[in-house]
């Protein structure tokens, strides 16, 4: 079962998960719910603009549209695999394309960094597109150039519940896997 409160709170929706799986399809994949689910819960709750509580057998995670991303320093396949975006295909876009997020009235925006004493790109920064300071924070880290970012995705959910993924890297995507999807140049 999962409740789903809109941002601003005005309601409660109970939802069972095949339920839920029409506003995000990664609920429809019973392996994503069986172990930890926090990455996924947290994730959808941002993307859904939503607050969200996903009460399961073996626990409960609650996902805040408004949470920092504090604490996270996941590499580039390990926050791939705990939002089950392995399976997901994805687009491949240069920097040119990424003033196209500009038009984009949701998502979330993930900027991976490296440093000189740890070279494996690192979760730094998750930018909701749906907030006014976070969409003024990517405006400003795109007309700069993305100083330190090595690795940027950007990921929306579509009609149908559908996940839409770009990635644009300095670095190569060696640790990205499933389908590769459409490369633009």
């Amino acid at each position: 079962m999962i409740l789903y409160t809109p941002l601003p709170p005005q309601l409660t929706v109970q939802h069972a998960v095949t339920q839920m799986a029409r506003l995000d399809r990664r609920f429809d994949r019973p392996e994503l719910l069986r172990g930890d689910p926090a990455l996924l819960v947290q994730d959808s709750a941002r993307l859904l603009n939503a607050y969200l509580v996903l009460c399961a057998p073996h626990g409960e995670w609650r996902g805040d549209p408004l949470a920092p991303a504090g604490g996270l320093h996941l590499t580039e396949g390990a926050w791939r695999t705990g939002l089950g975006l392995d399976s997901v295909a994805t687009v491949h876009v240069g920097p040119a394309h990424l003033t196209a997020l500009s038009t984009w009235t949701a998502g979330v925006v993930t900027l991976f960094t490296a440093t000189a004493a740890d070279p494996v790109p690192r979760l730094s920064r998750l930018l909701n597109l749906g907030t006014f300071l976070d969409r003024m924070e990517l405006d400003f880290l795109l007309d700069s150039g993305l100083p330190g970012v090595r690795v940027l995705y950007a990921h929306r959910l579509e009609p149908g519940g559908w996940l839409t993924l770009w990635r644009a890297g300095q670095c190569a995507p060696a640790t990205v896997t499933g389908n590769p999807g459409l490369q633009l140049q």
